[in-house]
């Protein structure tokens, strides 16, 4: 039998978890495996409960959760008001990833436009 999913609610208990136990690590190599594990199961999180397209964002999730750690000072102490502060970071993060795709102005063709205006 295969591995069963994990609900929305296991999967944000383990990230804060895994976050936590992040900012109180002094050890480097402990941090660097606790921040690994941050990036693989938020990412999990995104793709099955927040984001469609988690995975063609998974770099800006990386820099949103590598500016988080590097500012720990910064970031709310309970899990709810994390999670508030996270989703907020990750649609600024999927904002900026899709503005960074469009080039230029949007072109409409002159007979799109005219006929908008005429009905």
């Amino acid at each position: 039998m295969g591995k069963q999913q994990k609900t929305e609610e296991q999967l944000r208990s383990e990230i804060f978890g895994v976050y936590s136990r992040y900012n109180s690590e002094t050890s480097a190599d402990r941090r660097q495996v606790y921040f690994a594990q941050l990036c693989e199961r938020t990412l999990r999180w995104c793709s099955g409960y927040f984001f469609k397209e988690a995975y063609d964002i998974g770099y800006e999730i990386f820099m949103v959760l590598q500016r988080m750690a590097d500012s720990n000072d910064k970031i709310p102490n309970t899990e709810n008001d994390f999670f508030n502060y996270l989703k907020t970071a990750l649609y600024n993060a999927k904002s900026e990833h899709f503005r960074s795709l469009e080039s230029g102005l949007i072109k409409i063709p002159k007979e799109k436009i005219n006929k908008i205006k005429n009905g």
